[in-house]
């Protein structure tokens, strides 16, 4: 965690009107506190830009992508990031 902790520490992300980070470990590596599957957070404790957007990590490991319900929800959270950051 120590390596993924400091290769996230070095990513300039300031630019980015939305951040989408793939998986509860990734939001770890970088530090977000208590981040919260296919929700927004924003915190001034967050080392990165705002806004940040959690969703499930892609890997086979990851049951959540098996869902289609659940595909839906991901969806709706991703189009209405989008929507709020990025017009």
């Amino acid at each position: 965690m120590e390596e993924a902790r400091a290769a996230a520490a070095a990513m300039d992300l300031s630019g980015y009107r939305l951040v989408v980070l793939l998986g509860l470990r990734v939001a770890s590596a970088f530090r977000l506190r208590q981040p919260k599957l296919l929700e927004e957070s924003c915190s001034a404790e967050s080392p990165l830009a705002c806004p940040v957007l959690v969703l499930p990590h892609t890997s086979g490991v990851s049951h959540f992508w098996n869902e289609p319900q659940n595909v839906r929800l991901a969806e709706d959270a991703f189009r209405r990031a989008m929507a709020r950051h990025m017009s």
